[in-house]
């Protein structure tokens, strides 16, 4: 702000383009600790996601495997009943109805359970299909975490009000979570710090735009604090 007025010195106008500065950079300060904490909380939760398929992945995949293997037995065992079961109806074709009405029964019941056996083994199939097709995206994804983790933990290195501690990269998955926890609760300290101070500019600037305006300013933000001057200034 640069307009001359006699109800401002330009003392007090220097000392509001600081507090406007001061305003500035703090919203610009905590904008970026905002997108840090976003950062940091996705790649803390991708790296338990991946950590823990790696982790259980293997042994899911057994136990998939298992099953598979169960119901391709299932339906071997239904298909045997089956070819029983043609076979038996064959033979009633030459004995009296109530025999064929009984053998065909049999087939049908029989050609059922072939049926539901299929689809069972087809399930089982593409269950562990999915779960190889998981873990494998899993080994391929981990150590893209890590570079990305290492990228954002290099990013913060000499950042003011952060801990150096916060600037080394954690050396594998299972340390991210730690690392993402310390790290967050750097970026909110400091958050609160930047804060506090831009909750102070406002507030100095409200005192100084009372002392300008010759009435109190509500203090809710900068923008209308400013407003607030400028209207007098022009009046």
């Amino acid at each position: 702000m640069t307009a001359a007025s006699g109800r401002a010195s330009a003392a007090q106008l220097g000392y509001l383009d600081e507090l406007i500065a001061r305003d500035e950079s703090a919203g610009a300060a905590l904008s970026s600790l905002d997108r840090l904490l976003t950062q940091v909380a996705e790649r803390r939760e991708r790296a338990e996601l991946v950590d823990r398929e790696l982790a259980l992945g293997p042994a899911e995949l057994d136990r998939r495997a298992a099953e598979l293997a169960e119901s391709r037995t299932r339906l071997a065992e239904a298909q045997t009943r089956l070819d029983d079961a043609l076979r038996a109806r064959e033979r009633a074709a030459e004995g009296d109805s109530a025999a064929q009405r009984a053998a065909e029964r049999l087939f049908v019941e029989a050609c059922d359970s072939v049926h539901i056996a299929e689809r069972r083994v087809a399930d089982a199939e593409a269950e562990l299909e999915r779960r190889q097709e998981q873990l494998a995206a899993a080994e391929l994804e981990a150590p893209q975490i890590e570079r990305s983790v290492a990228a954002l933990a290099s990013s913060l290195e000499g950042r003011a009000r952060l801990p150096a501690s916060v600037a080394v990269a954690p050396r594998g998955l299972a340390a991210v979570s730690e690392w993402a926890v310390e790290t967050r609760a750097a970026l909110l300290v400091a958050r609160g710090g930047v804060a506090a101070e831009r909750e102070q500019a406002i507030r100095q600037a409200g005192e100084l735009g009372a002392l300008v305006t010759g009435s109190p300013i509500p203090a809710g933000s900068m923008s209308v604090i400013v407003a607030a001057i400028q209207r007098e200034l022009d009046s």
